[in-house]
C-alpha cells in the first residue's frame, strides 16, 4: 500500500479535536474510488457535517447565523421554547427546504437540522446540555451527489471553576451516512472530554477519548488519544469569555493512535511537540508506521 494513502487515514485523526468548538478546515465531500482511503473519507465527511451543523445552530442561536449559509434564500429558523420541571427548554429548528438548495457556500443542503437547548445557559452552566440532531437532512457539492445524515450528538456542560472561568465538557457523536446512487453507508462514534486548561499563561482545550466507525468498504476504524499526551488545541477568541487567548489553528501536541481493519500496522501520530512541553504553534506532524517515521501537514 503506498505510503501516501496511509498518511490520508493519518490525517483523518484531526477528527477527534476541535469539532465541538473550532474545527479543522475539511472541505471534501467526495464519493468516488472507496479503496482503502475510503474510511478517511467518511471520517471526514462525518467530521464536516457535525462542524458544519454546529456553526449554523450556534450562528442561528446569536441570531448571527454564518452569513455565507444562513443568508441563502433556502434556509430558514424558527425558535420554540418551552418550560419544563421550571427549568428553560428551546427548541432551534433550521430548515433548508426539502429539495437540494445552494447556499452561499457554494454547498447544497436540504432537511432539517434540529438543536435542543436543556437549560438557558447551554455551555456555560454546570449540567446544562445541548442535543443536536437531524430530519432528512443532507449535504454536497451538487443536487446528485447529496449524502444523507442521521444521528445525534450531544455536549455537556460538566463543571465551572468559579476561581477562573474555565470549563469541561463531555462530547458524545453518532451518526450514520447514507451515500447516493447505492453509495453504502457509513457509521461514525465519538466520546471524548474537553477541558479548558491554563498553560504558561495560554488557555487550551485539552483533549482526551476515541472515534470509532464501519466505512462504506466494509473496514472497521478506531482512533485512540493518548491519554499520557492528550491532545492540545487553542480556543477561539469570545469576547464574553474570560479565557481568552490568540488561537492556533493546529493542534499544538499530543499523541494518538489509529488503527484500520484493512491495514497491517496500527498508525501513530504526534502532533506539534507531541508529549513534550510546552506546546508549539505549528503545522506538523509525524505517522509512524511499523517502525518508519513519515512527516506530513496538518490540513
Amino acid at each position: 500500500m503506498k505510503i501516501k494513502r496511509y498518511l490520508i487515514i493519518a490525517g483523518f485523526g484531526l477528527a477527534l479535536t476541535g469539532i465541538t468548538f473550532m474545527g479543522c478546515k475539511k472541505n471534501d465531500t467526495t464519493t468516488s474510488s472507496p479503496t482503502d482511503i475510503t474510511a478517511a473519507e467518511d471520517d471526514n465527511n462525518a467530521t464536516f457535517a457535525i462542524q458544519d451543523s454546529k456553526n449554523i445552530a450556534d450562528g442561528a442561536a446569536k441570531s448571527k447565523a454564518v452569513e455565507r449559509v444562513m443568508k441563502s434564500p433556502c434556509a430558514t429558523w424558527s425558535l420554540h421554547k418551552d418550560t419544563i420541571n421550571h427549568t428553560s427548554d428551546s427548541l432551534l429548528d433550521i430548515s433548508f427546504g426539502n429539495t437540494p438548495c445552494q447556499c452561499l457556500d457554494n454547498r447544497y443542503r436540504a432537511g432539517h437540522i434540529l438543536v435542543w437547548y436543556a437549560g438557558i445557559h447551554c455551555f456555560t452552566t454546570n449540567g446544562d446540555s445541548t442535543v443536536m440532531g437531524f430530519s432528512n437532512y443532507s449535504f454536497g457539492n451538487s443536487p446528485s451527489s447529496m449524502i444523507g445524515v442521521t444521528g445525534t450528538r450531544t455536549l455537556i456542560n460538566l463543571s465551572k471553576d468559579t476561581g477562573n472561568g474555565l470549563y469541561s465538557w463531555k462530547f458524545h457523536a453518532s451518526l450514520t451516512l447514507t451515500y447516493p446512487g447505492n453509495g453504502g453507508t457509513a457509521t461514525w462514534n465519538s466520546t471524548r472530554n474537553i477541558t479548558l486548561t491554563p498553560f504558561n499563561g495560554t488557555n487550551y482545550f485539552v483533549v482526551t477519548g476515541s472515534a470509532n466507525g464501519r466505512c462504506r468498504s466494509g473496514a472497521n476504524y478506531n482512533i485512540t488519544i493518548n491519554n499520557n499526551y492528550p491532545l492540545y488545541v487553542q480556543p477561539p477568541v469570545y469576547s464574553n469569555y474570560i479565557y481568552q487567548s490568540t488561537p492556533c489553528y493546529f493542534i499544538e501536541a499530543g499523541e494518538l493512535s489509529i488503527t484500520v481493519s484493512t491495514f497491517s500496522y496500527p498508525i501513530y501520530v504526534s502532533f506539534g511537540s507531541g508529549g513534550n512541553m510546552p506546546p508549539v504553534c505549528e503545522n506538523s506532524a509525524t505517522a509512524t508506521i511499523n517502525g518508519i517515521s513519515y512527516q506530513f501537514t496538518q490540513p
